[in-house]
């Protein structure tokens, strides 16, 4: 019994020790990954190659947009759209949109499949693709696509997100460009400054009557 019962803690060990190789290699795994993505962001933010995709950000959904604005409040913005654009290409792709949080880690990620023909002036609806045409456009005359990322009522604003955020930008699966903005926490409204009271106006105190004085 004794023998048996060695055995099964042997066992039980080195059960124990398998789960957590496999464990610290799948966390390495994940870091690597994350490690890639960020020295990615970092290599491609920043570009100014005209040739190259284009990214900016607005807070409104307009085909007039077209800023360097790169920080917004965080309860003043009820999304944040994405703009990207295409010069240069046409034919059928996916366009990928990855955001990252401040620390480094993936919040999410959209596809967006879109179709540009020879002309390549305008971004439209793909074959078979159910994407709502007002985030394929046009900007100055090149095709654009737009990722909102919704921002009121997410758990953005529940768990105040703020900081700086990185845009990974992917076309087909492959790396294209980079960029970065800023969430910025709400100015909080400063409290109004309370009245003055009225100084209640002081009361005299009657006067003592003089005694009269005795002749001696």
């Amino acid at each position: 019994m004794i023998a048996d019962a060695k055995s099964r803690k042997e066992e039980l060990m080195r059960t124990l020790l398998v789960a957590l190789v496999v464990t610290l290699l799948a966390a390495a795994a994940a870091l690597g990954q994350k490690k890639d993505a960020a020295a990615d962001v970092e290599r491609n933010f920043g570009r100014k190659d005209s040739a190259k995709s284009a990214v900016f950000f607005c807070d409104v959904l307009t085909t007039e947009c077209r800023t360097d604005a790169a920080s917004f409040r965080l309860k003043q913005s009820r999304d944040l759209f994405v703009y990207v654009t295409w010069p240069g290409v046409t034919g059928d792709h996916v366009q990928t949109v990855e955001f990252y949080l401040p620390d480094g880690s993936l919040y999410g990620r959209q596809d967006t499949p879109f179709r540009v023909g020879l002309k390549g002036s305008r971004a439209v609806q793909a074959p078979g693709a159910n994407v709502s045409g007002r985030y394929l456009t046009s900007s100055r005359n090149v095709a654009t696509v737009i990722t909102p990322l919704a921002i009121e009522g997410t758990y953005i604003t529940q768990r105040s997100l703020t900081g700086k955020w990185s845009v990974r930008v992917l076309l087909d699966g492959k790396a294209a460009n980079a960029a970065q903005f800023t969430l910025q926490p709400s100015a909080e409204a400063k409290p109004a400054e309370k009245a003055a009271a009225p100084e209640t106006p002081k009361k005299e105190l009657p006067r003592a009557k003089e005694s009269p004085k005795t002749r001696d």
